[in-house]
């Protein structure tokens, strides 16, 4: 906290001081703001190494239940082979805070690092899995996170 007596010495004028600090404050706090979050992104950013796990978080909706087993007993040889993980998570979330970004059930699937991903996205594709997905469900957004290095347990 400002003690008065240090804002009439800054200008002799009480109202004029004030408004002074309190610019100078909010500029200070902005600077020191905006320093620490670059530094954080550079951090995160020099700790992210290629070989790292990455996180694949999507939204689908299923509308051919039947066909769905069909799809995964193909797509799931393909993500093991690549370095993937069988979903780590998957259903309906309980939202905590927010709204859903999409509708449907949500999933979280691992790979080994970006490049498992980038193979078996390639792999998917040149397979014909993705033809076969799209006739059973709708992906309403699939998105890709890399492992958090600074994760102590």
């Amino acid at each position: 906290m400002v003690d008065a007596s240090a804002i009439r010495t800054v200008s002799g004028n009480p109202k004029w001081g004030k408004k002074k600090v309190k610019v100078l404050l909010f500029f200070t706090a902005s600077i020191l703001l905006s320093a620490i979050s670059s530094l954080v992104t550079w951090n995160l950013s020099k700790n992210i190494k290629p070989e790292d796990p990455v996180y694949v978080v999507g939204s689908v909706s299923v509308h051919d239940a039947a066909r769905l087993s069909e799809y995964q007993s193909r797509a799931q040889p393909i993500a093991h082979a690549a370095g993937g993980y069988a979903p780590l998570a998957m259903g309906s979330p309980t939202v905590l805070e927010g709204s859903l970004p999409a509708p449907g059930h949500f999933f979280v699937e691992r790979f080994e690092s970006e490049a498992a991903l980038r193979n078996f996205l390639e792999a998917f594709e040149n397979s014909g899995v993705a033809t076969l997905r799209d006739e059973v469900a709708t992906v309403h957004f699939m998105l890709a996170l890399p492992a958090y290095r600074g994760y102590r347990e």
